[in-house]
């Protein structure tokens, strides 16, 4: 799953260090990586991982920040005595979210590097073109951009998990939360035209059609565009009674006042995981904004596996609340569950043997349960419903007002 989030730029280092270790090394092809952590001296060989992400480009915004949630795991992971006895060196290379960079990334990180897993944080485009390249490699690859043909039987490739939630279940989500908020409604829906939004409008509207409701309109939005306007006239023009929307936050923010400005904001709006950021919500004031989300706000730090993302981020001198990073530090967090889970001397394919059947308790970093099977490698089964109850002066965190579960 894409994550299209506010834009800001990290400056990528040009040399690779190995994490936990007391020296770095050139990995070449691009690669890049950085972190601290503890001096990785034990006599257990570490495990490497390796990232393929959009560190330049139009997509940086993604790619950066997912791998520096991921590297503050995985650093925290280290400093606290590694994985079973198993320091993780992490390895990243800027694969510019083009599908033939990533695969030659991922193949070098297999066979050069005998990297145990990896890891991408780009578009569906990227990850759906790698099941030929994982299924030769046989290497588990986690990323929030697995497609549903990549997750559920029959699954094009066996080796993708999706540690958050694929197009056609968010779309199942927002569409039964959208028509319990206004039964039997007339929507119109607003996808995003690349392939999650491709597999997640047919989800959305076979959903809507079954369950009493209607599909008035649809108006598809570029990937990475602002220019909200057409959305907006479909809006006006279909005069829907809920919109269920594919929006990234900076978009999100353009189509709420562009309906404000057609007095047109008591139509309710439920929007995907992207475009869920608190400061959306504070920016919008608006009660009858609603959005889903797998995680609790950084700010919230309540439960033990929240006050622990919170330490680890501390550690790492960076900001949680910066959009996406949650996002990687949640699937490192997956990875090394599965290499606890696994033991000692993990292989490969030992590793993806325990993550074709991990169940684990996330201690309040998301809705349990949560885990992988055989045949579902998706491994959350809810969602939360977010909103700003008290939207004077946009002030406040949104409330969670409900917990919907995920289709399939």
């Amino acid at each position: 799953m894409l994550r299209n989030a506010k834009a800001f730029a990290i400056v990528a280092l040009g040399s690779v260090m190995v994490i936990g270790c007391s020296s770095a090394a050139s990995s070449g092809g691009g690669s890049s990586g950085s972190g601290s952590g503890s001096s990785g001296s034990g006599s257990k060989a570490p495990y490497t991982v390796g990232y393929a992400g959009p560190l330049s480009g139009d997509l940086a915004f993604v790619g950066n920040p997912y791998r520096t949630g991921a590297l503050a795991y995985i650093d925290y992971v280290n400093a606290h005595g590694g994985v079973n006895g198993h320091q993780i060196v992490f390895k990243s290379g800027d694969d510019t979210d083009s599908p033939s960079v990533a695969a030659g990334l991922i193949t070098q990180y297999v066979q050069s590097d005998n990297a145990i897993a990896v890891m991408e944080g780009g578009s569906t485009t990227v990850t759906g073109s790698l099941s030929p390249v994982l299924n030769g490699l046989q290497v588990p690859l986690v990323t929030f951009s697995c497609l549903p043909t990549q997750v559920f039987e029959p699954m094009a490739t066996k080796y993708c998990f999706d540690p958050e939630v694929s197009a056609s279940s968010e779309a199942v989500a927002q569409a039964e939360f959208a028509l319990k908020l206004v039964p039997n409604a007339k929507v119109m829906l607003v996808p995003t035209n690349n392939p999650y939004g491709l597999q997640w409008l047919p989800a959305a509207t076979n959903y809507i059609k079954q369950h009493g409701g209607s599909v008035v309109s649809t108006s598809y939005v570029p990937l990475t565009g602002v220019d909200m306007s057409a959305a907006v006239n479909a809006v006006t023009s279909s005069k829907p009674q809920v919109v269920i929307s594919v929006l990234n936050d900076n978009q999100m923010v353009t189509f709420g006042h562009g309906l404000a400005q057609q007095n047109m904001q008591s139509t309710p709006v439920v929007n995907y995981i992207d475009g869920s950021d608190s400061a959306t919500f504070q920016t919008l004031a608006d009660p009858n904004f609603y959005a889903a989300r797998v995680f609790p706000y950084p700010q919230d730090e309540q439960t033990s596996g929240m006050q622990e993302f919170g330490a680890a981020t501390a550690a790492a001198k960076i900001d949680p609340s910066v959009p996406i990073v949650q996002d990687g530090y949640f699937a490192a967090y997956i990875l090394v569950a599965g290499l606890k889970a696994c033991g000692a001397n993990c292989t490969r394919q030992e590793l993806f043997n325990t993550m074709d059947n991990l169940a684990i308790q996330t201690n309040g970093l998301t809705p349990e349960p949560y885990g992988f099977t055989a045949t579902v490698h998706q491994g959350v089964k809810n969602v939360g419903i977010y909103q700003l109850k008290n939207s004077s002066g946009g002030t406040g965190l949104p409330q969670l007002v409900a917990t919907v579960p995920v289709g399939s």
